[in-house]
């Protein structure tokens, strides 16, 4: 039988959900296939490595490598909000391995729920890539295709890395980047898009469930009541794509619990829901505006009330915002038993500002709600 090679690509702090994802892999794989997970690996952490060494539980039909990268080869990358550099890794596959000819790629916030080999077989000899469409938004236009051009999700890929090859399509994915740095609102999908127009294979949609799929009504999704029922209940694979993911304690996914219980099985220690010592504290958000509203909004649905707000603007200073005097951040004093959320569009002034007063990011403040994740990484509250 053929050894089906997949591609991760984690960065520290995205090495638990991959665990969760292999896991998944293994435990739907009904049909025994030899499965070879390849690791792209940029300084991941011996304890982490033991990590994914443990869920994949290595056999006569699993295994495990860590491929070196070279990032200097993604130059004019753009990284922002939840996306790292680790996410433009895929791209330089058919240089990495350069002796196999195809391989499955999968971001490292989905949970597989089909066997694996059912999306392997599919023939993409004459594509480079097979994936899922997106129906509900194009970014087409923005990188020089046609508005009604289809556009793909990249989170979830069967790549022909022989047509790679044959075709130099690295170098032209690479090229985009380096040029358009201001086309790439959604990182290196909209570059993959951009090249690999008409070159690429649509895959049912049950193969690359995102999030949106369980919000958007059947109209928007361009499809039928019964057939949006089928997909929510029945994906192939699910992709939390938003910022808030399943290991968030406030993210609400109507299918995280899925994602717990491959983590659960994958044997690895990890603590859940680091943030919620933060979410059980007295909590302050800096900012009085619309977003500072919606927070909490949100946090007000979990009971987790807020403790009072600070604003830069001197006319909001002792007036009540959402029932809680806004005060002068030059003026408060944090208390051990206290963090502070950034609530504005300037977080990274205020951020400086904080740290002028002596508080430490992602332990005394966060620059986000999301944020709030980090805590075990730097805080002995």
């Amino acid at each position: 039988m053929e050894k089906i090679h997949i591609v991760l690509a984690p960065d520290n702090n995205y090495v638990v959900p991959a665990c969760a994802v292999i896991t998944s892999v293994l435990e739907n794989n009904t049909s025994g296939s030899s499965i070879h997970f390849y690791i792209l690996d940029n300084d991941i952490s011996n304890e982490n490595k033991k990590n994914l060494d443990m869920a994949i539980k290595k056999n006569n039909l699993t295994s495990l490598s860590y491929l070196q990268i070279n990032s200097s080869l993604i130059e004019g990358k753009v990284v922002n909000g939840h996306i790292s550099e680790a996410a433009y890794y895929r791209i330089l596959l058919p240089q990495i391995l350069f002796e196999i000819k195809k391989v499955i790629y999968l971001d490292c916030d989905v949970i597989v729920k089909k066997d694996i080999k059912q999306l392997w077989d599919i023939n993409i000899d004459d594509y480079a890539i097979a994936a899922v469409g997106i129906k509900d938004f194009s970014h087409s236009s923005i990188i020089g295709l046609p508005s009604d051009a289809p556009y793909f999700n990249s989170g979830v890929m069967l790549m022909n890395l022989k047509k790679w090859r044959e075709e130099n399509l690295l170098e032209k994915v690479l090229n985009f980047i380096r040029n358009n740095p201001d086309k790439l609102l959604l990182w290196d999908q909209d570059a993959l898009n951009a090249v690999l127009y008409n070159n690429w294979l649509e895959l049912d949609i049950k193969w690359n469930v995102r999030t949106v799929i369980f919000t958007l009504d059947k109209g928007m999704l361009k499809l039928s009541s019964g057939e949006l029922q089928d997909i929510r209940h029945n994906p192939y694979i699910i992709h939390y794509t938003t910022e808030s993911k399943p290991w968030h304690f406030l993210n609400n996914h109507p299918l995280k619990k899925e994602f717990f219980e491959y983590l659960d099985k994958s044997g690895i220690s990890y603590i859940k829901y680091p943030e919620e010592k933060v979410l059980k504290s007295k909590i302050i958000l800096f900012g009085t505006g619309r977003n500072s509203e919606n927070i909490t909004k949100l946090l007000n649905e979990y009971n987790f009330p807020v403790f009072t707000y600070l604003d830069n603007n001197k006319e909001n200073h002792g007036k009540l915002f959402l029932n809680r005097e806004v005060l002068n951040p030059e003026m408060f004093e944090k208390t051990n038993d206290s963090y502070i959320i950034i609530a504005s569009q300037y977080y990274n002034e205020i951020s400086i500002q904080l740290q002028n007063k002596g508080l430490i990011k992602n332990k005394d403040y966060f620059c986000s709600l999301h944020d709030i994740t980090k805590i075990s990484q730097n805080s002995n509250h």
